[in-house]
């Protein structure tokens, strides 16, 4: 991981320290967690978003994305 990327892990840790559902936070950390195929952690925070706001058509969206790049790396390691 490269030192910006660990930056901005660093920063949405922090905000989700204080609020754990800040929305932005959720996502950019499940985002971040998916560009680093951690997919299981990045469905956890999209679920989350989800969960405390079932309206959220970006977190909706990137947890799906985040499932099936789940499937597609399992099927590849078979």
């Amino acid at each position: 991981m490269d030192l910006e990327m660990f930056q901005l892990m660093n920063l949405r840790y922090n905000i989700l320290g204080e609020d754990r559902t800040y929305p932005e936070a959720l996502i950019g950390r499940g985002t971040a967690c998916a560009f680093k195929r951690e997919v299981d952690s990045a469905v956890a925070d999209f679920t989350k978003e989800i969960q405390s706001n079932p309206s959220a058509g970006e977190a909706w969206k990137r947890r799906g994305q985040a499932a099936g790049a789940s499937y597609i790396l399992l099927y590849k390691e078979e």
